[in-house]
């Protein structure tokens, strides 16, 4: 079909392979999966200063009682029962954060890893040397009460 005689219509078409789009789409994800990494980065999570049990229906009482871990990364300090261990550093990863401390009973030094599960809840693990002795415990946050008696005694300490 001639518009004229010198013209000739002619249609451009676009071809791109089904591998080309699925490179295209690939290297899309990739991209937005390293965005949203470098914006949690920014804004690494940081467990609540305060004291923290294993959660359970007597979650209260044992909280009161003793409470079996307190956790305070501002003061740079994490208590698990005896163990009493300073943090010498922290490093952020995209799950969960590592924090090398050392603590008053050995072998030490050693690697806490407190990983977010909710938002009043957390999964602790100790390494000593690299090894993981066990899959680790989850703590519950302590109710407001246990959390007053902590920063009293705290407070009292300083």
């Amino acid at each position: 079909m001639r518009i004229d005689e010198k013209a000739i219509p002619v249609r451009k078409t676009l071809y791109c392979p089904a591998n080309a789009q699925r490179l295209y789409a690939d290297n899309k994800a990739q991209e937005e999966r390293k965005a949203a990494e470098e914006k949690a980065m920014q804004h690494p999570w940081r467990p609540r200063p305060g004291v923290y049990a294993p959660p359970g229906n007597d979650l209260n009482e044992r909280c009161l009682q003793a409470g079996s871990t307190v956790i305070d990364l501002d003061q740079r300090s994490i208590t698990t029962g005896t163990d009493k261990c300073g943090v010498t550093s922290i490093r952020d990863n995209l799950d969960n954060i590592q924090v090398f401390v050392a603590c008053n009973t050995p072998p030490s030094p050693k690697t806490v890893i407190l990983k977010r599960v909710d938002d009043k809840t957390l999964l602790l693990k100790k390494s000593v040397n690299k090894e993981f002795r066990d899959d680790g415990g989850s703590l519950a946050c302590c109710q407001e009460a246990a959390q007053q008696i902590y920063a009293a005694t705290s407070k009292r300490g300083k």
